[in-house]
């Protein structure tokens, strides 16, 4: 299969595109990670595969609306 076609045919099933469907899981494992852990953000950026914590924070606040760091302290306030 040549890359365009399986990127095609994965959105037709997924309704999104593979690097779209890759960063969700990653962000959901990060969500995860910052509920029942105390790893540092960076610390989690890298379990989940983020080369870069300026791009995990950029897709963390993408797909939940706030900064890692801005969402472990205020879980950590509870």
């Amino acid at each position: 299969m040549s890359p365009d076609y399986y990127t095609r045919k994965f959105k037709d099933v997924t309704k999104q595109n593979p690097i779209n469907y890759i960063n969700r899981q990653r962000i959901e494992k990060a969500f995860l990670l910052l509920n029942t852990t105390n790893y540092s953000c960076k610390e989690i950026g890298c379990l989940c595969g983020f080369n870069s914590n300026i791009y995990f924070s950029k897709n963390f606040k993408k797909y939940i609306n706030v900064s890692p760091s801005a969402y472990k302290a205020s879980i950590q306030k509870l």
